[in-house]
């Protein structure tokens, strides 16, 4: 292979490892979060399992209130017997959903981690204005006003994120920027080749 076309393929891979690790430092994956759901100011967090209304297969009824963000379990649920309510991380993202055969009053739900530091709204199909969300000092704060046609609600944030990012091993760059300097040296080198050739064939 031409040392041209060696450092042309260095550039692209290393091209490909930045941008790897630019995407990397927006997940969420592995970070904590502490979670809760209250109903109409009550002050009493539903996402407690020691309410009793956490149904068994997702995190918070096993980790509590404060969860390991990880796929795919679903982070936080609430069930009665009317509702079920779930609060889902993804790597970038932010899924609280309900399904209800009854109406259901104003509900706010918190969500506080270190990891958070922006949210926008992708979608929303919640009745009476749909949510409103915000984020102050690493806490997001979603509103889901009350609604009285039952049925199934999702609305979904993008959330940026402080996780660290899994950048490239320094080795990979040296090995890469040597490959790159070797090319653009032997290209030289060919150049003034060509360029004593032709000085010949004038001569």
């Amino acid at each position: 292979m031409r040392y041209g076309n060696i450092a042309f393929i260095a550039l692209i891979t290393l091209g490909i490892l930045i941008a790897q690790a630019e995407k990397a430092s927006a997940q969420l994956i592995g970070a904590s979060t502490t979670g809760s759901v209250q109903f109409g100011g009550s002050g009493r967090n539903y996402f407690d399992p020691a309410n009793g209304f956490v149904p068994v297969g997702y995190s918070n009824k096993t980790q509590g209130t404060t969860v390991t963000i990880a796929e795919p379990p679903v982070e936080f649920a609430y069930q009665d017997s009317v509702t079920t309510i779930t609060a889902n991380f993804t790597a970038t993202q932010l899924i609280i959903s309900h399904v209800s055969t009854a109406s259901i009053g104003t509900s706010l739900y918190t969500f506080s981690s270190g990891a958070f530091t922006s949210l926008n709204k992708v979608s929303d199909n919640f009745l009476g204005g749909g949510t409103t969300g915000s984020i102050a000092d690493n806490t997001i704060t979603i509103s889901i006003p009350t609604y009285t046609t039952p049925g199934t609600y999702q609305t979904v944030y993008n959330i940026g994120s402080t996780a660290p990012a899994s950048t490239p091993e320094p080795g990979a760059y040296g090995l890469l920027g040597g490959l790159g300097i070797a090319g653009v040296f032997q290209v030289r080198r060919r150049r003034t080749r060509m360029s004593q050739s032709s000085a010949d064939t004038d001569a």
